[in-house]
């Protein structure tokens, strides 16, 4: 009994205690889970508060996917610029691999997924559109170009 007044005394209204008159007017079991609740409702809260770092994160995701990435890539594969000028990206040679690459994945593999459809031996997801198909078929003729880069520098 006497932690129950004690109980009672620290969270009545008069001592500060952000106004919760509710505390004092109930049993001690209820006012027990009512507090037990009350701190589980600020847990959450602050669980959703976002930290420095991860903000930090969040704004570093960018350039080291565009910028650090590709560097250490190229570092890795051994590749140099240093005798290269803008000027090799216009050349024929160079504008045919890479419209080659990039139409070339994009056609075979949104091709294949169209001819699969109209035949009814597959159905597009439920979310997706055509649209969306034509960029999965990008990133998938991304994926499949550098693993045959990979490959190839690997097994000579």
């Amino acid at each position: 009994m006497r932690q129950t007044s004690r109980f009672r005394q620290s969270i009545s209204p008069r001592r500060g205690t952000r106004n919760r008159p509710y505390f004092r007017k109930l049993s001690p079991a209820k006012a027990r889970l009512q507090q037990i609740q009350f701190v589980h409702e600020l847990a959450c809260e602050a669980s959703h508060a976002e930290s420095p770092l991860h903000n930090l994160e969040h704004h570093l995701d960018k350039p080291v996917a565009f910028i650090i990435v590709p560097i250490f890539g190229f570092a890795n594969a051994g590749i140099s610029f240093a005798e290269t000028s803008l000027a090799i990206f216009s050349e024929p040679l160079t504008l045919g691999v890479a419209a080659g690459l990039f139409l070339g994945n994009l056609v075979g593999v949104l091709g294949t997924v169209a001819v699969l459809v109209k035949l009814d031996l597959a159905d597009l997801p439920a979310q997706a559109s055509w649209g969306r198909m034509t960029g999965t078929a990008l990133l998938c003729g991304i994926g499949f170009t550098m693993s045959l880069f990979i490959g190839l520098s690997i097994y000579p």
